[in-house]
């Protein structure tokens, strides 16, 4: 399925500017909706579109919505750090650190047991 292009421009009827901002959304041009499973989206700058707002850290490029998407289809146990990363190729290894690097996926230990 192909995303869906939504202007920023009607967003805004829906969202306050101070939202959009504080998000780092430009505030003209359009966005990707593009749902990854039933109930989850995710929401992008057109790959052929260059970041309107400089706050904007970083443009999410196919790449990183496979990674994104592969995150949340493996099992927990493949969500293991080490396990998830021999599981990814050498590009979309490089993408998901850059994720990490830029806090866009947050690396957390969910049990005690586990040492990472």
């Amino acid at each position: 399925m192909s995303p869906l292009r939504l202007s920023i421009e009607a967003l805004l009827k829906g969202i306050p500017r101070e939202q959009l901002e504080e998000l780092g959304l430009p505030s003209k041009g359009e966005l990707e909706l593009t749902q990854l499973e039933t109930g989850s989206w995710l929401l992008t700058l057109p790959s052929n579109q260059k970041t309107l707002n400089p706050s904007a850290e970083l443009i999410l490029t196919p790449l990183h919505q496979k990674v994104l998407r592969l995150l949340k289809t493996h099992k927990p146990q493949d969500l293991i750090e080490g396990r998830f990363e021999n599981l990814l190729s050498n590009e979309e290894l490089a993408a998901f650190t850059e994720l990490v690097v830029r806090n866009k996926i947050i690396v957390f230990k969910s049990s005690p047991r586990f040492e990472k």
